[in-house]
């Protein structure tokens, strides 16, 4: 329990150096870009996969806009949109299905506007990447 209380107080720490490091200026993605680990999962995943109906139930939560099969297509943003707006329950249901790799992919080939700020660290402390990077941001011509 007091590991659990830590753990809050380092995200709430690093959500306010987050927010700073977004209000700051110019982006430097070098770091995020040394961190990837190659190129984005697009894998279908088909109705006979192990645990493709557990997906769709919980695709059916976090990508309301499309139907579960759309939001399966793409695992690594699908990842993405449970890393931010799932429940404990869909975490760990999506983690047992793509797997831990799949989400640190998701993580280090994020879409910009998918992770918030506190989303964002807590992942980063997750899997132990440090320095945290500045959330990606869509760029206008």
């Amino acid at each position: 329990m007091i590991r659990i209380f830590h753990t809050l107080a380092l995200v709430k720490q690093n959500i306010n150096c987050a927010t700073k490091t977004l209000a700051s200026g110019p982006r430097n993605r070098e770091n995020l870009h040394a961190m990837t680990l190659g190129p984005t999962e697009t894998d279908a995943t088909t109705s006979s996969a192990p645990g493709s109906e557990e997906l769709r139930h919980v695709a059916r939560r976090v990508f309301w806009w499309l139907t579960p099969e759309e939001a399966t297509a793409d695992r690594l943003r699908l990842a993405a949109q449970v890393m931010t707006l799932g429940t404990w329950e869909d975490v760990q249901t999506t983690r047992a299905v793509l797997g831990e790799e799949t989400f640190r992919r998701a993580l280090l080939n994020a879409p910009s506007g998918v992770f918030d700020a506190r989303s964002w660290v807590y992942w980063h402390r997750h899997f132990r990447i440090s320095p945290i990077p500045p959330l990606p941001r869509r760029e206008f011509p």
